[in-house]
């Protein structure tokens, strides 16, 4: 039984064609767009142009919807704005794109915390 279980495991993870195969992340002129849109979008939150931001976080999402970096920034525009409940939605979009990223984990409690879900921000943090 258990080498059937090793060998089934080598087998899952030897061969490719054995798992789903996620699309390619955007390349050349995309991924120069999506940066840029990135950019353009924390700027402008530094600058406190809310709105503005939230709306290039949207279009770098638009073009990547992969980005960990844009869920987790319209995130932020989403908290800054008020609308923690979209705040969570985009929280919870990052960390799913990119369990790894503190960023997405700290976007995703801050917005708990001010929808009132304490014990969530914790268990998020």
């Amino acid at each position: 039984m258990l080498i059937r279980l090793i060998l089934l495991a080598l087998l899952f993870f030897l061969l490719p064609s054995c798992r789903e195969q996620a699309p390619a992340p955007p390349s050349g002129p995309q991924e120069l767009a999506v940066r840029e849109a990135l950019r353009k979008a924390e700027e402008s939150l530094v600058a406190g142009r809310t709105g503005e931001a939230e709306a290039g976080f949207q279009e770098a999402f638009r073009s990547d919807p992969r980005s960990d970096r844009a869920a987790e920034g319209l995130s932020r525009a989403h908290f800054l704005l008020g609308n923690p409940a979209r705040a969570i939605e985009w929280g919870q979009t990052a960390t799913r794109l990119n369990p790894t990223s503190a960023a997405a984990w700290k976007s995703l409690a801050r917005a708990l915390d001010e929808a009132g879900r304490a014990a969530d921000a914790v268990d998020a943090m």
